[in-house]
């Protein structure tokens, strides 16, 4: 799930795929706009088939916050 997150979040960013981890801040470190995260959310939806909740987004701050909610709502 993680290499996907990766993966995604470098068609919006550029930066090195090792700047990305799980303690990665979409806002803070990566200077996502909320429409930024919403296009990227977008996106992940797409690649793996899943909705996710436009009410939890907010909650969705890191890459491990996003990679557990995406790992619980595929089970």
């Amino acid at each position: 799930m993680l290499n996907v997150i990766k993966t995604t979040l470098l068609e919006f960013v550029e930066i090195g795929e090792d700047k990305i981890n799980e303690d990665t801040y979409f806002i803070r470190d990566l200077n996502l706009t909320s429409y930024d995260i919403m296009c990227f959310i977008g996106k992940i939806e797409d690649v793996l088939g899943v909705e996710v909740e436009d009410s939890e987004i907010k909650n969705l701050e890191t890459v491990k916050d996003l990679d557990e909610y995406l790992k619980n709502k595929m089970k």
